[in-house]
């Protein structure tokens, strides 16, 4: 199994049931990139580290249309509601369909959760018998968020939803990269998304192998302007080839 990802975020005046409907929104860990091919299960995460290549590359997020993948997340995450600390655990499946590829790289895909475990300060939350939601997000081909959509009319979730997805997904740059480079995000406010002016700063750390899968460990911090805002720092492994997730230790 590839490491867990974790989060430690916190928030005032949010409950767990919208946060829960608004981590669906999170950029999902990639499960083909490390499926064995001869059985279609993940394989072990075992990434071997690579000598720094003195050749450049470059970043790009790539799918085909009706491309379909599978992602699990696993999140624990500590909130601050007025106050009183909370801590919740969730274990989610979300099934991701790229429904459109644009002549300037833009993705369009569904994702939709399958199935969510969470809990309450150990505390098993109760099932959630509604359909799930179809969220349709766009980002452009650096990873940069366009347009955020759901089945689900609920413009705070949503928007919560989108600043959380922001502050998790590696952004990547136009220019060739190289073990030791480093680029800066500039994130603009947006009320239709609900973003906030925020900033990344990117780093690659390492080229390595998950599997068979040519990767790259990028090291990112992130920081919504003002007070109260959301904050991360972390380190995703990134499939080279397509600047799919595969897996992120933040926090």
């Amino acid at each position: 199994m590839r490491s867990p990802l974790r989060s430690e975020t916190r928030f005032r005046a949010i409950s767990a049931a919208p946060l829960i409907a608004a981590l669906a929104l999170i950029p999902v860990l990639s499960v083909a990139a490390l499926a064995d091919p001869g059985s279609g299960r993940p394989m072990p995460h075992r990434a071997a580290v690579l000598r720094p290549a003195a050749d450049k590359f470059t970043l790009n997020y790539k799918a085909k249309e009706g491309q379909v993948r599978r992602g699990r997340t696993t999140a624990s995450l500590t909130l601050d509601a007025g106050g009183a600390k909370m801590t919740l655990d969730l274990k989610q499946t979300d099934k991701v369909t790229y429904t459109k590829v644009a002549d300037n790289g833009d993705l369009t895909y569904e994702n939709v959760t399958e199935s969510t475990e969470a809990s309450l300060n150990g505390e098993k939350a109760p099932d959630d018998d509604e359909k799930p939601s179809t969220n349709t997000v766009t980002i452009t081909k650096y990873g940069v968020l366009v347009s955020i959509k759901s089945s689900k009319d609920d413009k705070d979730e949503l928007r919560l939803g989108a600043r959380l997805s922001t502050a998790t997904r590696p952004v990547f740059t136009d220019k060739p990269v190289g073990v030791g480079d480093k680029w800066t995000q500039e994130y603009k406010s947006n009320d239709e998304l609900g973003l906030r002016p925020a900033k990344a700063e990117f780093e690659v750390l390492s080229e390595e192998k998950a599997g068979e899968t040519a990767a790259v460990k990028i090291k990112m911090t992130y920081a919504e302007n003002g007070s109260n805002g959301i904050s991360m720092k972390g380190t995703f492994l990134v499939e080279k080839e397509t600047g799919d997730t595969l897996s992120g230790d933040y926090m």
